[in-house]
Formats: C-alpha cells, structure tokens, sequence
C-alpha cells in the first residue's frame, strides 16, 4: 500500500536497537521468529513464557516483550482467541508494576510494550473482530502530537467544515471531533494541501490505532438499535476507513467479522430518505465494499447502490466524487475498487429505478 499513499509517508522502518537488545535476551522472544520451524519455536516460546511467569522473572522487561511477541503472532494468524489471551495477561502484569503509569518513566520501553504496531494494534483488531471493548483505553498510548499537528495544518478547513456541516450532520461533539480528525488524515495522505513534510510510519500508525480507540470509547461497538440513525452508520463507518490502514500479511485483507456485520447490517437498513443521509449511505457502501465486504456481499451492496445513486440522481463517477470528497477518502487507495462497484451498478442502469422502487416496496 505504500505507493498509495501520496508520498506523505514514510513507510522505511527504522532500526529500534532498544527492541533487538531486549528480544534477544529473553529465548522466548528470540524464537518467535518467521523460520520454517515456527510453530514449533513458538510453542516453545510459550513453554519458556509459563516457566517465566511462575517465577522470579514474571515482571521483567523481557518477559513482557515476550508476551507482546505472541500477541503479536496470533494477530497475525487471525486467532484473536489466543491474542485476546496475550493482551488480557500483559494488562494484568501491567497492573501490577503500577499500571500504564509505572511505564511513563521508562518511554522507550513503554513504546515497545504499548504502541500500536504491538499491543494495542492488537488490542484494537480484538475489539473489531469481537465487537467488544479494547483492554487499554485511549489515555494509555503515546504521546498525540500528530493527531494536533494534523489539526493545526488544517485548521480553516476543519473551521469552514464545521461550522457548514455540523447541523447536517446531525453528529454529537464526540463524533464530530473524531470525524474531522480523521478528514483531516484523508486529506493530508491525499495531497490535497501542499506540505513538505512526510509522517514517519510509526506516528502515522500510532495515530490510526488512536482514532481506533476513541471510536470505540465515544460509541459502544455493540450498542443495539431499533434503526439505523445517521451518527450509528457514520461511526460505523469512520471504522470501517480506518480498517484500511490494518492490514494483515501481505497486505491481505483483516477478518473484522464484528464491524463487518454491523456495517452490513447498517447499510441495508438505513432508510434511503433526506440528502444527507442519501450521501452517507453512499460513501458507507463504497468504504465497506473496499476493506470489509468481499464478492459473496455483491449480490446486495450493488442494488444498494443502484438505490441510492437513483436518490441522489447519478449518473456518471464524477457525481459519486463530487459525494465523496465529502468524507474520508483516499482516490489513489480506494477509488479503484469503488469504480469497480460503481460499473457493476451501472450496468443495470436502465432497470435502476424499477430495482429502486421494488426494494422500497419489500
């Protein structure tokens, strides 16, 4: 994904000498590697962690790198399960050196146990695949500046948006915060304001897994709901884009199964009536078919489609940008697939508005 990211960031990872230092130390650690012999490695690496943890050494530095290392390889393999196992362990020997506080001395190491691209990238795709509550809450991560450079770099737009938009959006302060926020990002990686500066890619990161975390802490994932209301699919959403940012190896697509079926859920049940909420529906459908729906979705995310384009009377892809450019979006990541939709939809143009008025009707 990196060449789709407008140059602005910068995706080299550089060397943590603090890391290697410490992965070697501890066995466990050291034989979490990706040799041929690695489900043997690391079922000894779990062996070693036990004997660690009934012992003297159940609190070191070591030992809890460890623990974030296999965290870190169940993610990766997609059982959540046994990294949900991990992450809940590391919260509990945590709490028992003081907390995330007791690590606010120590910076570096707290970077290495608790940003994102280990435990808490883990602890977000745990919630998104459970629909449930991260075990760390977003005050436990580093340090935001990104988050309010991004915000001083696009202070009038973010200003102008606002105050044009926030009676038609009809989003709480909350949402609305992290809704800017993450407009802000999608305009910043798009090129839409010159700046010479890159992101490095681990503020970049640590700044998706933050947004993650505050979307979850301002909305319950879970929340039951009679309908489908403009802020429920907005926030449903805004974590469906982030969800392009996490992706497993090779760049495959993540198994978010909980924020999957609510934004399908969502998407089909939202009520096709006012502009507004036509034009969310819209962006939602075309985000989701991106990063979380796959071909066997097709077969109803395309007559939604056909539905709501009838709604907004459109008719060609310049129409669904002019709606796009709206919300968080990135053209050089996300417009291919969404053409895709869009074609497939067109293709059946001329029955659009009978196959708009029979799912209205059933």
């Amino acid at each position: 994904m990196s060449e789709d990211l407008g140059g602005r960031i910068d995706t080299r990872i550089p060397v943590r000498s603090m890391w290697v230092q410490n992965t070697f130390t501890n066995e466990a650690s050291a034989r979490s590697g990706t040799d041929p012999e690695i489900l043997r490695h690391f079922s000894r690496s779990l062996h070693l962690v036990n004997e660690r943890l009934s012992g003297r050494h159940a609190l070191d530095n070591s030992t809890l790198i460890a623990i974030v290392g296999l965290s870190q390889f169940e993610r990766v393999q997609d059982n959540y399960e046994e990294a949900l196992v991990h992450v809940q362990g590391l919260n509990r020997l945590a709490l028992l050196r003081g907390g995330i506080a007791g690590f606010r001395d120590h910076p570096a190491l707290m970077q290495k146990l608790f940003r994102q691209v280990f435990s808490h990238r883990t602890d977000l795709e745990i919630a998104l695949y459970f629909g449930t509550a991260t075990t760390f809450r977003a005050e436990d991560l580093p340090s935001q500046s990104v988050t309010l450079w991004l915000r001083n770099l696009y202070k009038k737009d973010r200003q102008s948006y606002y105050k044009s938009q926030k009676l038609a959006l009809g989003l709480d302060d909350s949402l609305q915060a992290i809704f800017l926020d993450i407009m802000s990002l999608a305009a910043f990686i798009s090129g839409r304001t010159p700046c010479p500066t890159k992101l490095q890619i681990y503020p970049f990161h640590d700044m998706i897994i933050f947004l993650g975390f505050r979307l979850l802490e301002t909305r319950p994932f879970n929340q039951a709901e009679l309908t489908t209301t403009y802020q429920s699919l907005m926030h449903l959403a805004l974590i469906g884009f982030l969800t392009t940012f996490l992706r497993g190896l090779a760049g495959r697509a993540s198994n978010f199964k909980a924020v999957t079926s609510s934004l399908r859920k969502a998407i089909l049940e939202a009520p096709i009536e006012g502009y507004h909420f036509q034009k969310l529906v819209l962006w939602s459908a075309l985000i989701g078919g991106h990063v979380l729906f796959n071909q066997n979705d097709e077969h109803w995310l395309v007559p939604r489609l056909v539905e709501v384009s009838y709604a907004l009377n459109i008719d060609a892809w310049s129409g669904v940008e002019e709606v796009l450019i709206e919300f968080p979006w990135i053209p050089s990541i996300h417009n291919q697939k969404a053409k895709r939709l869009w074609n497939m939809s067109k293709e059946g143009c001329f029955e659009r508005k009978i196959t708009a008025e029979m799912i209205s009707w059933g």
